[in-house]
């Protein structure tokens, strides 16, 4: 896949995106990136990249479908993914959001990097959950991704972290953000889950793990869900 044009286009954007700063992030990314989410990246080079799509690879009609940051589904799922440290764990993550976002990588990378300067967002237990408000951002991403081996990230309880939970969200929605950090928070207290979180074996079942957790009472019809 790797090899077809559209991916050896994306070596020749700019003159030569292998010297720009987005083309090397970029590529760094497609390497650390599960198959099936590799080819989602390649669809949307073009926000990343700012090249133009050949027609014979087309992004199909149902990639075009809003994310829906209330529900998680199999392509907001990174699995086993290998950053060395927290920096590169944060740029797997914008690059994979920005088209989410319809907002450029290096924007969300650098809220990102400022928002872990005023302290770690880990959670504890192996967890954590970077996010960043982004003006004209077009729409919310919510992304899982679970690390192949922990990485440190200055957790108070010292714990490496191997979930990373991250939420990127248009600046003028944020109630929104706050509202479902916390439901994604409330969710993750529960040991069991966390322990069936590092075992899954698809994307498909982290976000149906994911999704039975952090519903909303409203949306699961149990008036004594809390």
């Amino acid at each position: 896949m790797i090899g077809d044009p559209w991916s050896a286009q994306i070596g020749q954007t700019g003159g030569d995106c292998k010297s720009s700063r987005r083309g090397v992030a970029f590529r760094r990314a497609l390497r650390r990136t599960p198959g099936g989410d590799r080819q989602s990246l390649l669809w949307r080079a073009e926000a990343v990249l700012g090249i133009q799509r050949e027609p014979l690879l087309a992004q199909p009609e149902e990639a075009m479908t809003v994310p829906d940051p209330d529900r998680f589904g199999a392509e907001d799922v990174l699995l086993d993914i290998e950053p060395r440290n927290r920096r590169e764990l944060l740029e797997i993550l914008a690059a994979a959001a920005a088209p989410r976002c319809h907002v450029g990588e290096e924007a969300i990378l650098e809220a990102l990097l400022a928002r872990e300067a005023l302290g770690s967002t880990a959670l504890g237990r192996g967890i954590a959950m970077p996010h960043a408000q982004i003006t004209g951002a077009g729409s919310p991403a919510v992304l899982l991704a679970r690390l192949r081996r922990p990485i440190d990230f200055e957790a108070r309880d010292d714990e490496p972290v191997d979930l990373a939970i991250l939420l990127v969200w248009p600046a003028e929605m944020r109630a929104g953000l706050l509202g479902r950090m916390g439901e994604i928070a409330q969710g993750l207290r529960d040991p069991v889950l966390l322990r069936r979180l590092r075992r899954a074996g698809t994307a498909e079942e982290v976000a149906a793990l994911l999704n039975d957790a952090t519903a909303r009472p409203e949306a699961t019809g149990d008036p004594d869900r809390n």
